[in-house]
């Protein structure tokens, strides 16, 4: 219940956890302030954030700790944090998708503690009162730092569509650049996550651009300055892409509520005038980018070692999915085979020689197809696999 949970939550040392726990005070409040003075139109979009937050950031990275990898006792300190969550959630889901709300409700009411004195009041969401925050859960350095952390994985995942890799395919490096040294520190507690979120090997934080050879410029934002300069317009344009990185600098320096940033040809100039792109200079491994004061730079090579892992996630993927159709129990005595044709293929190769490698993530036997025994077969399938077709056949044990 509540109360566990709080009293838990002192000796709770998981970064996500305390994260997502001071997220939902913070929304407490957010959504208290905005119904008392009748704003219900504001909390709808803020809800539906939240369970973007939820189920993108909190529930994808703490797959492992539901599934007890790491130990059982952070798997149920991880479960309790999720069922207190997902009962706020439906308390305050209740006014605006009672249905829901309500199933969800009865589905998380059997997994709470029983009593003889169960009130009526439990009995449904909408008996329930509206949950209130604790100011002793709200943890605003830890939310700064995740909010920061999100920036930096969208504008990786940004750089990887833009070269066309996949998040299966791990990567080399990859560079976060910001000049104040405070962000970058809240970044290095939260480093693993930046590098499982990206699927790289190597996270570098750094206050100098000029290292790695990156370059500003400016660009006019010709639907906003086009109305205030008029006949001046060109010329404007003109001293805009003039500007050194000097000046760039300058202008970034300038907090949010300065206004203008500068002034050309008796014109002023405001931060939405303007956009600033970054690039590499030189021809190198790295592809750029940059949002809200980040400049972050992916290293999109990848030797022989990090293809052949990608690969893996190639076949262990399909797996996953296969035996999520046919419904396969973790617990089932399951054993996969499989075929690939062409043998002469990457696939092929990577197959054979990783084996083990694929059992371990598995976590059950994966053999080819020429050893199957008489067990029955649950699902067979061949799908296409980059450079091949492979064909699954999973079977079970009676």
């Amino acid at each position: 219940d509540e109360k566990r949970l709080y009293s838990s939550m002192s000796l709770n040392t998981n970064v996500m956890d305390t994260w997502i726990v001071s997220y939902t005070q913070t929304l407490l409040d957010f959504v208290k302030q905005e119904m008392n003075a009748y704003r219900l139109y504001t909390v709808v979009p803020r809800l539906v954030k939240y369970i973007d937050m939820l189920t993108n950031w909190y529930v994808k990275l703490n797959k492992r700790r539901f599934k007890g990898e790491t130990s059982m006792e952070d798997c149920l300190t991880s479960l309790n944090v999720l069922c207190y969550i997902l009962l706020t959630m439906a308390k305050l889901m209740g006014p605006f998708t009672p249905f829901l709300a309500e199933y969800m409700y009865q589905i998380l009411r059997k997994l709470m503690p029983q009593s003889s004195t169960t009130s009526e009041q439990d009995l449904s969401v909408h008996f329930q009162m509206m949950p209130q925050s604790q100011e002793t859960l709200v943890n605003k350095t830890i939310e700064r730092s995740v909010a920061a952390v999100q920036t930096v994985i969208g504008l990786g995942r940004t750089v990887r569509e833009r070269k066309v890799v996949p998040m299966k395919y791990p990567l080399p490096e990859f560079v976060i650049i910001h000049k104040d040294a405070s962000v970058l520190k809240d970044l290095e507690s939260l480093e693993d996550f930046v590098r499982e979120g990206l699927n790289v090997r190597k996270v570098t934080l750094s206050h100098d651009r000029e290292l790695y050879g990156v370059e500003m410029r400016t660009e006019p934002n010709f639907p906003t300055l086009g109305k205030k300069c008029g006949a001046k317009v060109k010329s404007v344009t003109e001293k805009i892409r003039a500007m050194t990185d000097t000046d760039i600098e300058k202008l970034l320096s300038k907090g949010e509520g300065v206004s203008p940033l500068t002034v050309i040809d008796d014109v002023p100039i405001e931060s939405e005038d303007v956009h600033i792109v970054y690039r590499v200079a030189k021809q190198t491994q790295y592809e750029a980018t940059a949002e809200q004061g980040f400049v972050v730079l992916l290293d999109y090579t990848a030797d022989a070692s990090l293809n052949d892992e990608g690969l893996i996630r190639e076949i262990t993927s399909r797996i996953q999915k296969l035996r999520k159709e046919a419904k396969v129990k973790p617990t089932d005595d399951i054993t996969i085979y499989y075929s690939v044709e062409p043998q002469t293929s990457e696939i092929a190769r990577v197959a054979s020689a990783q084996r083990g490698e694929i059992e371990v993530i598995l976590q059950k036997p994966f053999r080819p197809l020429a050893e199957k025994d008489q067990s029955p077969v649950v699902i067979e399938k061949k799908l296409p696999v980059k450079d091949g077709e492979i064909e699954f056949v999973i079977t079970r044990k009676s």
